[in-house]
């Protein structure tokens, strides 16, 4: 028997309160698989016109339905290249910076930074119990990690600067909004998910209570600055329905409806989305470009997860929302040869040699508890034309490459099969 799940949203204004109710997804009587760990001015892919179409094709027009691996079939520019482990530590996640280094937070807690010149530096050696996800502000100065048991999580935000933890009063899920230091949480009472927003930079405010809702299992991500996205935790049994509230509006409208398996990431500005979704059988998916407002673009010919795809992060990724004349400052190189020109239509990949197992594996649960294991390849795809090329493909080591970071001059990610952070050079 299927569960209905709905979320309504009571928006808070000068004058009084509205409220709407919003259809958001469908369970069956499965249960959903737990991560262990968590990007927008693109124009449209190249020919397209708001109608579907399949990427990427090689120069041939050919698809990936032939064996042998994902990519086979294409054309595919081979641009072999070596990787190197910046972390030897098992890391929950991590986030580079504006100086080219990178701010990382260990599966202990641990805070720790990787230098440009590979020194590792613990900045907060205290250990916490059971750390579970982290995210971190676009600048990598707050980081805010949600710990403890799973049913009942604990929040706080480390400053990099002072080098303290100050805890957030949620008890569901938790979130940093993009280009600033505001904390957006969930603090469920009675039954109702209470959502508040707090400006970190305002230690003396009281947080404010934007809205409530009622959603079984929910996760907050972001598609821009100002649109907040809330949906169930995805899973293949869950048809899951994505709604974007807009914060300054205090609107709210499904995006994305009734989708299996439903997850996604985003350009920088929030204009094109790569969609993952599952199927009826509950096994496998598919990948396809979302535009702004939900519609679909491209679908593509090769498949993976979502969480495995990054779109290319412009320098702009590390500046903040600001008017002080305080701007963050964001490392550049005089060497042209080191700072290679990159369109925001470029989508970093890590597809699966394997796709019989991909296709037949109940996704994306068994990928979150690890009984599937995946060995891959880093493609990069230029969505204006639909050319693959070869980022780095392992030849020694297996490699289960996992939340890719693709910047100007390096793509980071972790190795799910030791936890470790790699990078591999961007050319």
């Amino acid at each position: 028997m299927s569960k209905t799940i709905k979320i309504i949203l009571i928006f808070l204004a000068v004058a009084g309160v509205v409220g709407a109710g919003v259809y958001f997804g469908t369970r069956t009587d499965q249960v959903a698989g737990v991560p262990t760990g968590t990007d927008s001015g693109a124009t449209l892919p190249s020919g397209q016109t708001g109608e579907t179409s399949e990427l990427p094709i090689g120069e041939n027009g050919s698809s990936s339905e032939a064996t042998g691996g994902n990519l086979a079939g294409e054309d595919v520019v081979t641009t072999v290249l070596g990787s190197k482990i910046l972390y030897k530590e098992p890391i929950l996640g991590f986030s580079p910076v504006a100086d080219g280094g990178v701010i990382l937070v260990t599966q202990k807690g641990v805070v720790a930074s990787v230098s440009t010149t590979g020194e590792t530096r613990e900045l907060n050696n205290s250990e916490i119990e059971n750390p579970l996800e982290v995210v971190f502000s676009n600048d990598g100065k707050k980081i805010l990690l949600t710990y403890g048991k799973i049913t009942a999580p604990q929040f706080s935000v480390y400053d990099v600067a002072s080098s303290t933890w100050q805890p957030i009063l949620a008890n569901t899920t938790a979130t940093i909004r993009p280009k600033t230091h505001e904390v957006v949480y969930l603090y469920e009472k009675m039954g109702t998910k209470n959502l508040f927003i707090w400006d970190l930079d305002k230690p003396k405010t009281t947080p404010q209570q934007i809205s409530s809702l009622q959603i079984e299992d929910p996760i907050l991500s972001w598609r821009d600055k100002d649109t907040l996205l809330i949906n169930s935790r995805p899973s293949a049994y869950i048809k899951n329905t994505i709604i974007a509230f807009n914060l300054s509006k205090k609107t709210a409208i499904p995006l994305i409806k009734d989708e299996y398996a439903l997850s996604v990431v985003w350009n920088d500005l929030g204009s094109m989305g790569l969609a993952f979704y599952g199927n009826e059988t509950y096994r496998g998916g598919n990948l396809r470009i979302r535009l702004a407002g939900g519609e679909e673009s491209s679908k593509l010919t090769v498949t993976t997860l979502a969480e495995k795809c990054s779109f290319f992060h412009p320098r702009s990724y590390f500046e903040m929302a600001t008017t002080s004349v305080v701007k963050t400052k964001v490392a550049t190189s005089t060497s042209a040869s080191t700072t290679p020109t990159h369109s925001q239509n470029e989508l970093y990949c890590a597809f699966p040699r394997d796709t019989k197992a991909f296709e037949s594996a109940i996704l994306p649960d068994e990928y979150y508890r690890g009984s599937l294991v995946m060995s891959d390849d880093l493609v990069k795809i230029n969505l204006d034309d639909g050319s693959l090329g070869y980022v780095f493909s392992p030849t020694e080591a297996q490699m289960d490459i996992y939340k890719p970071f693709s910047g100007e001059n390096e793509i980071y990610f972790i190795n799910r099969n030791n936890n470790f952070l790699y990078s591999v050079p961007n050319r």
